[in-house]
């Protein structure tokens, strides 16, 4: 155990050490290039990160596929841009895919939402799809007993989250909402992120 602590302190203090060379370059750097200025274009240009590059790849391809279905689907939904790069909005009406009113999916529209699923489901390596479920609604206050009003919003959203994941979306990347607006309205929200995998250590083995 006095090893690992040792290896671990050993390893916080070469990227302490790492982090303040980094930013000593840096200011070399910067003072470097507000010395010798030069006018008009510039010298140099910043390289593009690999990893924001893949995320920006990503999001083409995610709305690229998401635009092909809904061309399949003249009418039901509507896609745009929020923030070019990183999300993208789909947004249709509740009646559409909700069927009489109630919080089960429209049997018509169930190979939609199964084909929103295999897209999350299946990202560009490095990157994954975060999906966001919104329904506008009034949030009501929680209640139990035989009496209790079903928030109604909250409960179709909710479902909406269950047949993705049940579809093979990724449970950890779907969540579901209620929003302030004009009720009636559905929007899923399309987030393109770093696939961030965990570090693991293995604990040294304790001499018995």
């Amino acid at each position: 155990l006095r090893v690992y602590l040792l290896l671990l302190a050993f390893f916080i203090l070469l990227n302490n050490v790492a982090s303040v060379e980094t930013a000593r370059s840096k200011a070399v750097a910067g003072s470097l290039r507000s010395t010798f200025a030069s006018e008009g274009r510039p010298t140099e240009y910043p390289a593009v990160q690999t990893s924001a590059l893949g995320t920006v790849l990503a999001d083409a391809a995610l709305e690229e596929r998401l635009g092909a279905l809904v061309r399949t689907e003249l009418g039901l939904a509507e896609l745009r841009v929020i923030e070019p790069g990183r999300t993208l909005e789909l947004s249709l009406s509740e009646r559409a895919l909700f069927r009489g009113g109630g919080i089960a999916i429209d049997p018509l529209r169930r190979a939609f939402v199964e084909r929103i699923a295999a897209i999350v489901a299946t990202p560009p390596v490095g990157v994954r799809y975060d999906t966001d479920i919104l329904l506008a609604g009034e949030l009501l206050p929680a209640r139990s007993g035989a009496g209790a009003a079903v928030d109604e919003p909250a409960a179709r959203a909710a479902f909406l989250a269950a047949v993705l994941i049940g579809a093979g979306a990724p449970g950890s990347t779907v969540a579901a909402g209620v929003e302030s607006g004009r009720e009636g309205r559905l929007r899923l929200l399309f987030s393109v992120r770093p696939r961030i995998e965990p570090l693991l250590f293995a604990a040294p083995e304790l001499a018995p």
